[in-house]
């Protein structure tokens, strides 16, 4: 049987209590406790990070905090990282 519009309607507001518990909760809280280590063994975010050292390392990029200029963009947009194609299946 159909549930009726109250039904659905008493569904949904338990529903929205309970994200909205869960988000209220992440915001109050130590929300980067959630966060660390949640790549951790993670093969692919591991080559990403393997990536983009050798990417910062090839264009002369030693820090993080200088952002590229346009040129550095166009260089990379030109690279070979730009048509490397993710690993598939593995």
């Amino acid at each position: 049987m159909p549930m009726t519009i109250a039904e659905r309607v008493e569904k949904l507001e338990r529903e929205m209590d309970l994200l909205k518990g869960k988000t209220a909760g992440a915001a109050k809280g130590d929300w980067i406790s959630a966060v660390i280590g949640s790549f951790a063994n993670d093969p692919d975010f591991d080559e990403i990070v393997r990536l983009g050292k050798e990417l910062r390392r090839a264009y002369g990029w030693h820090t993080d905090h200088i952002a590229p200029t346009k040129k550095d963009l166009q260089l990379l947009a030109a690279s070979p990282y730009q048509q490397r194609s993710t690993r598939g299946g593995t």
